[in-house]
């Protein structure tokens, strides 16, 4: 069970890295066509990671990547949504002692053993959000980082 574990770490810390490769200066790159049609002041907006109201979606995208999260909505002024960048803070691991059984056998008087497991946990902060409308931004926002996904949605 262990060797299952590990190798699951490995690969969530692969992809993690992977994920991660994604700059603003490579995203600039991969659209040099489009950056290169903007004006001047907008492009320095893009570099410097910052954004402004009437941006088009690919704007958005250039300055500050895809979203972890897109809500759509619809109200009496239209169809919007909403790109919401968060961020993970992990915490380290844990252990707890699940008790696992075991057959008894010679000389063996337990028939319930500790097994000590980590497990790591971490929680989802909102970080942006940027509020689309008609493929422009209408609104946006930056918070400090201390407002936890799961009380934005309430």
């Amino acid at each position: 069970m262990r060797p299952i574990h590990t190798s699951l770490i490995i690969l969530l810390a692969i992809s993690g890295m992977l994920a991660g490769c994604e700059t603003t200066q490579s995203r600039i790159n991969k659209n040099q066509d489009y950056f290169g049609s903007l004006p001047p002041a907008q492009q320095e907006l893009i570099r410097k990671k910052e954004i402004s109201v009437g941006f088009a979606e690919l704007d958005v995208y250039l300055a500050w990547g895809r979203p972890n999260r897109r809500i759509k909505s619809e109200d009496t002024a239209g169809s919007s949504e909403t790109w919401i960048y968060t961020r993970i803070e992990d915490y380290r691991p844990h252990y707890y002692a699940p008790w696992y059984y075991h057959r008894p056998y010679q000389h063996h008087w337990r028939l319930w053993d500790p097994f000590w497991d980590p497990f790591y946990f971490g929680r989802e902060f909102v970080v942006k959000e940027v509020v689309l409308r008609n493929g422009r931004v209408e609104t946006w926002s930056v918070y400090d980082g201390n407002m936890p996904l799961r009380d934005y949605f309430q």
